[in-house]
């Protein structure tokens, strides 16, 4: 194997790690596979360069360009499409034309490649053959397509820099932002500029590459860029949830909820993503406003906060909500996670428990009086009783005492019955005058 083949070699093996590192950090995110795709075009550019250094003839050296053609018409569109699901312009994804603009241009000069309008004639050199540029319109066409893909796609991040207010990702899209730069004045100058001025000299391009793909594996391994966002919890975890939950950005923009909060809160997923999160609160909830928000932030953690959703119906429902702030391996915030719990029916439990209390303390203090009302009729009793035994005992005296001196008086009034008797037989007046019902008796 030649030396340029060689070094083309271990450049593909290079791209080939990165592709697959990328990958195998997130194999699910969307932004990860298109992330692995560029890189791949890169390896298949340096793969067809392998073949043509290493060619023995005119005709291997040109089906091996256009075996590399995949790659070198390609990652423009492809890095384009990159910087739109990286800076996250779903509306852009959803048009149906930007798929077609992505994936349509490069068929049309992967075909111009192969048809022979784009590379045209292929030099023997020392080192290895080497490619040449077609003196066509579609050469210079391919000129002012790779650039402006590519200098859309730095506009794009550059613009999503200014907007976003988290500071690693700042720090990524400045990242990525350099070694595209860098990449795309070099590749230009060795690989069209110099042949238009009459160099030919090997295509440097699949190594300058390596400083762009470097780049964004720097920005995954240093920032975590597309591995630990804040969409980082499983989908199938959040999904089943019976709470609900919501993942925002710092500056309290909804990144993703589960069903349980769709369900509470009568929202679909597509209404909220991307809203701030006071459209699921009541105007009365501060914690993520000013100071609140930023204490919270501070603390990094709130438990059992009372507050309340707001449905799309605008009905109020009471929650607890437990939050957690999520940094990066710097320190860095780059979200909120926030747990809220439905509190009605727990509410309602309460307050059926407060009923039944309420009425078991007003039962307890009904059994208190009446045992105080059966303990004092009790005590009234008795002392009625006590009363009664010391009136019947002195009605007994009253009795004895009545028998003695009525028997007295009886004993007097016969007395004096006789005394007037006797006076009457002697002739004398009667001398005591007596009751006519005791005469009677007598």
């Amino acid at each position: 194997m030649k030396l340029l083949s060689l070094v083309y070699f271990l450049t593909f093996t290079v791209y080939l790690w990165l592709a697959f590192f990328v990958l195998f950090r997130n194999p699910k995110a969307k932004l990860n596979r298109i992330c692995a795709l560029l890189i791949f075009t890169f390896a298949l550019w340096a793969a067809g360069q392998i073949f043509i250094a290493g060619s023995s003839t005119f005709v291997e050296a040109r089906l091996s360009d256009n075996i590399g053609s995949l790659g070198w018409c390609s990652f423009p569109s492809i890095s384009l499409w990159f910087a739109l699901v990286l800076t996250g312009r779903k509306k852009v994804l959803k048009k149906w034309f930007i798929y077609l603009l992505i994936f349509s241009i490069p068929l049309v000069f992967i075909y111009k490649q192969w048809n022979g309008d784009l590379t045209s004639d292929y030099l023997k050199t020392p080192y290895g053959w080497i490619s040449v540029w077609a003196d066509t319109f579609w050469k210079y066409l391919f000129y002012a397509y790779y650039i402006s893909f590519v200098i859309l796609f730095l506009f794009i991040i550059l613009s999503y820099r200014k907007k976003t207010k988290i500071s690693y990702e700042k720090k990524q899209v400045i990242i990525i932002f350099i070694t595209t730069l860098i990449s795309l004045i070099t590749g230009s100058i060795t690989d069209a500029l110099l042949p238009e001025l009459g160099y030919t000299i090997p295509s440097f391009t699949p190594f300058i590459l390596l400083i762009w793909g470097g780049g964004i594996v720097y920005a995954i391994t240093k920032y975590k860029l597309m591995t630990v966002t804040v969409a980082f919890a499983s989908a199938e975890i959040i999904a089943t949830m019976p709470d609900t939950l919501f993942l925002i950005l710092p500056d309290t923009i909804i990144v993703d909820i589960n069903n349980a909060t769709c369900e509470l809160t009568e929202y679909s997923k597509k209404e909220l993503i991307g809203k701030p999160v006071e459209v699921l609160l009541s105007e009365e909830t501060p914690l993520f406003k000013g100071a609140e928000l930023e204490d919270f932030l501070k603390k990094g953690t709130i438990r059992d906060y009372s507050m309340n959703y707001r449905t799309k119906s605008g009905k109020r429902i009471p929650v607890s909500f437990s939050g957690s702030v999520i940094r990066d391996n710097e320190r860095n915030v780059i979200g909120i996670v926030g747990i809220g719990r439905d509190m009605r029916e727990m509410l309602r439990m309460q307050q059926r428990e407060n009923e039944v209390s309420a009425e078991k303390a007003r039962i307890k203090a009904l059994e208190e009086a009446r045992t105080g009302l059966e303990k004092m009729v009790e005590e009234r009793t008795a002392e009625l009783k006590k009363s009664y035994n010391v009136l019947s005992e002195k009605t007994k005296i009253l009795e004895r005492f009545q028998k003695i001196t009525v028997g007295r008086e009886l004993e007097m009034i016969k007395l004096k019955a006789e005394n007037n008797t006797l006076l009457e037989e002697l002739g004398k007046p009667k001398k005591y005058k007596l009751p006519e019902s005791i005469k009677e008796e007598l």
